[in-house]
């Protein structure tokens, strides 16, 4: 289900067959989705700089969602602003997206279908740091802000006609690893840059993700010493734009969905 909302964070997307990813072999049942912040700017008819999503919402008593009129919230043409992805050691693998709307309306409410939960493991998680694994990281979240707002228009309307950029895109690489080397503290003190790579499956390879930035600085890093406990450093980093992939980040998503997330369901 997280392919829908990469969908409207991102520029661009394509699917591929699975034989071609380097995540999975090849299988007649698996896809691999590619989702890229790139440098596009405007989704031709949307009205917004990203492809947009609609969602509807239930509210009030339940005995009346499925008699009443007006018993559903459909917000429309919603553009994801920011995304987090969390991973933390002991935990289950957390998203969040923010999103701005354009517009909403109230409809009947139609009955609802739910996809089967698929989750992360925090012992699924591997990390790379300049094309070599590292183990030292307790947590990682990876935040991307699309610097979205609402323009509204003489148009006798209440509500924004247009989502669009009021600044560049950031892409922020935060958390706390361990203090055992000096390695990447000499990154900070000099202002290196380096790939970072956050890859995710489930128990046999069935559902996989992987984040790509291919170019991370850090910003901060606190190493200060509170007592006699062992060292933390929590970090904050920051995403460049990569101009040899043409991408700030890229997502890698390979599930059972073979249609590619820009269609519904039906294609």
């Amino acid at each position: 289900a997280i392919g829908h909302f990469f969908h409207s964070w991102f520029d661009t997307s394509t699917t591929i067959n699975a034989a071609s990813s380097q995540l999975v072999e090849s299988h007649a049942n698996w896809s691999a989705h590619r989702f890229v912040a790139a440098q596009g700017q405007f989704q031709s008819g949307s009205g917004a700089d990203v492809p947009t999503k609609s969602f509807l919402v239930y509210r009030g008593p339940a005995q009346y969602q499925a008699t009443a009129p007006s018993s559903a919230f459909f917000y429309y043409n919603c553009a994801a602003n920011v995304m987090e992805l969390t991973a933390e050691a002991g935990q289950l693998v957390r998203a969040s997206f923010d999103f701005v709307g354009r517009d909403y309306a109230r409809i009947a409410a139609t009955t609802p279908t739910f996809p089967t939960p698929q989750g992360f493991l925090w012992n699924s998680v591997s990390l790379s740091i300049a094309g070599a694994g590292t183990a030292i990281y307790q947590s990682l979240t990876v935040r991307g802000d699309n610097k979205l707002e609402g323009i509204p228009k003489l148009d006798g309307r209440l509500r924004p006609d247009l989502v669009k950029r009021n600044g560049f895109r950031e892409i922020q690489v935060n958390g706390r690893l361990t203090w055992q080397n000096d390695t990447d503290y000499d990154r900070f003190v000099n202002g290196s840059e380096q790939q970072v790579q956050l890859y995710f499956s489930t128990e046999g390879g069935s559902f996989e993700l992987l984040v790509d930035v291919p170019r991370m600085r850090y910003s901060t890093f606190p190493l200060g010493i509170g007592g006699p406990g062992f060292l933390t450093v929590d970090f904050t980093g920051r995403g460049v734009y990569d101009h040899g992939s043409g991408s700030a980040m890229t997502v890698t998503l390979v599930n059972t969905r073979i249609n590619a997330y820009r269609v519904n369901s039906n294609a």
